[in-house]
């Protein structure tokens, strides 16, 4: 009789109902050794790109250890490292747990900020990337939509009194932060989820390894300089930088200038996208990739594989 009440409770503890239904809950990515990416910007009348990664550094029970590293301007500025422990069961600096959201309340606080609405709500991917002005959501976010076309989705909105107000989503089944905005008038702060060393498909997590990963940039710079009078001079410039992974998946915006003796320009950026540990490489302009898969882009050559592999994209760096 104690076993059956025992597995009564725990299939209650994985369950959550609210009134639109049941909720499949999947935490199994709250486990030593994640790290959950975010990639965004901050800014007032100048912005700078903006990167956050926390790590599960231990789990002991219900405790859960994060060390926290953020950082500008592709990790090229670091914020002192953050480390705090928080419930699996509660709250986190990237998580409610999906039961905390289903009983979560105007007058709750989270990271400190009191929350005013809770607004629990249903999606498909199209009409929740609809909700922001972002042109396309990133890859864990896509992957979570392609497992489940209809998700239903959490929203807060949130405050400090007179200081700042801001609002958060999190994934009802697995209790993440899918992205947050904050704002004080002056400065404005966005993050998306980007990227997670766990497979939602298998709910299994798996070793980080040495990269490249969310906003790292690399910068290619080829060049030929001839003495006067050869006209032969020139060069070309590449810079790319890592918006969001997800396994193997890499998708990234690529940058270009080049000048010669037939002229010079500055194509429009591009967003390029690996398949595999042996990359398959396709691109699209980024201007069309809000309403575009990263699998339907276009095919590239091998040689611009291997050129991208071995610089552009940065192989083989790791950021922590």
């Amino acid at each position: 009789m104690k076993k059956i009440a025992i597995s009564c409770l725990v299939l209650v503890l994985l369950l959550g109902v609210d009134g639109a239904g049941v909720w499949a809950i999947d935490v199994g990515w709250m486990q030593k050794g994640v790290r959950v990416w975010y990639f965004g910007a901050v800014g007032s009348t100048t912005a700078s790109d903006a990167e956050e990664a926390y790590l599960l550094s231990n789990v002991n029970g219900t405790d859960v250890q994060v060390t926290k590293h953020s950082g500008l301007n592709h990790w090229g500025t670091t914020n002192p490292v953050d480390i705090g422990t928080y419930s699996a069961l509660d709250m986190g600096p990237c998580w409610i747990h999906p039961q905390r959201l289903q009983t979560l309340q105007s007058g709750d606080t989270w990271k400190g900020q009191v929350i005013a609405t809770v607004l629990r709500e249903s999606h498909t991917y199209a009409t929740f990337k609809a909700q922001f002005s972002f042109p396309y959501l990133l890859l864990p976010i896509k992957t979570l939509f392609d497992l489940k076309a209809q998700r239903d989705v959490v929203k807060i909105v949130y405050y400090i009194n007179q200081y700042s107000t801001g609002i958060a989503y999190f994934d009802a089944d697995t209790g993440l932060m899918l992205l947050y905005e904050t704002s004080n008038g002056l400065v404005t702060v966005f993050f998306l989820l980007s990227e997670i060393n766990y497979d939602f498909a298998t709910q299994q997590a798996f070793a980080e390894d040495n990269g490249p990963h969310t906003g790292f940039k690399s910068s290619v710079l080829e060049q030929q300089m001839m003495p006067w009078p050869d006209t032969r001079s020139g060069y070309l410039f590449f810079q790319s930088s890592v918006e969001s992974r997800y396994g193997s998946t890499v998708q990234m915006w690529v940058s270009m200038s080049y000048s010669g003796n037939k002229g010079s320009a500055l194509p429009p950026n591009e967003n390029f996208c690996f398949f595999g540990s042996v990359p398959i490489l396709r691109h699209i302009a980024m201007s069309q990739a809000a309403g575009t898969r990263p699998t339907s882009g276009h095919p590239m050559a091998v040689s611009l594989v291997v050129g991208a592999g071995r610089g552009v994209a940065g192989y083989g760096h790791k950021c922590f």
